[in-house]
C-alpha cells in the first residue's frame, strides 16, 4: 500500500475465526469493523486534509481472493481546503462494485497533479461520480463542473466535463473453485 500514508485515531474490532459455523468455506474467516479519523492522509499522490471513515470488512472466502471479500464503507467524508468530497463503498463477493461520491468546491490550487501550474490557478471543482462493475473491471460515470479560473491575469470560463471509464469484460478464472463455489483468481501477474 506505497500509495497511503496519514495519520489519526481509529477504533476498529477484529474478528478471525478458522474452523466452525462462521467458517463455512474452510479457510479462514475474517470480519473487522473499524471507524477511521485522520488529520492527515495521501492517497493516491494527493494530500487530503483530514478524512473520516466507517469500514465493515468481512472475508468470507479466502482462497477466492478478492472474489471472496464483502467491503462496506457507507460513508467517507475527505476534505482538502475548503472542499469536501463525499462518498460511499459497496463490494459484495464476486468482486461485485457499487460506489458513489460527491465533490463540493474543492480548489484546484490544492490538486498535486497540476505541480507546480496548481498554485496559479484560483478556481473550483464540484462533481458527482457513480462506479459500478466489478474490482477487476470497474465502470465509472462522473459529471464535474469546474468554475471560471483564474490563471494570473487571465480567465477562463466556467466549463462541465464527463469522464466515462468502461473496462474489458472479465476473463475466465482458470484456477478452479473454492468449496464454497466462488472462482479462484489466477496469480497475479
Amino acid at each position: 500500500y506505497d500509495s497511503l500514508f496519514g495519520w489519526g485515531s481509529t477504533n476498529a474490532r477484529i474478528h478471525y475465526a478458522l474452523g466452525g459455523s462462521e467458517d463455512r468455506c474452510g479457510d479462514g474467516f475474517l470480519r473487522i469493523t473499524s471507524r477511521v479519523s485522520l488529520q492527515h492522509l495521501e492517497m493516491f499522490d494527493e494530500d487530503y486534509d483530514s478524512a473520516e471513515a466507517d469500514l465493515n470488512f468481512t472475508w468470507l472466502d479466502m482462497r477466492a481472493g478478492f472474489m471472496g471479500v464483502s467491503i462496506e464503507v457507507p460513508s467517507v467524508t475527505l476534505r482538502k481546503g475548503h472542499g469536501v468530497l463525499l462518498g460511499s463503498v459497496q463490494v459484495r463477493p464476486g468482486a461485485v462494485l457499487t460506489a458513489h461520491a460527491a465533490a463540493t468546491s474543492v480548489p484546484l490550487r490544492r490538486f498535486n497533479a497540476f505541480g507546480t501550474l496548481g498554485k496559479l490557478l484560483d478556481g473550483t471543482v464540484s462533481g458527482v461520480a457513480d462506479v459500478s462493475g466489478t474490482l477487476d473491471a470497474p465502470t465509472a460515470e462522473a459529471h464535474i463542473d469546474v468554475s471560471r479560473i483564474l490563471i494570473g491575469r487571465n480567465h477562463l470560463a466556467p466549463s462541465q466535463l464527463t469522464v466515462l471509464l468502461e473496462s474489458a469484460t472479465r476473463g475466465p478464472f482458470p484456477a478452479g473453485k473454492t468449496r464454497c463455489g466462488n472462482p479462484i483468481p489466477s496469480p497475479f501477474d
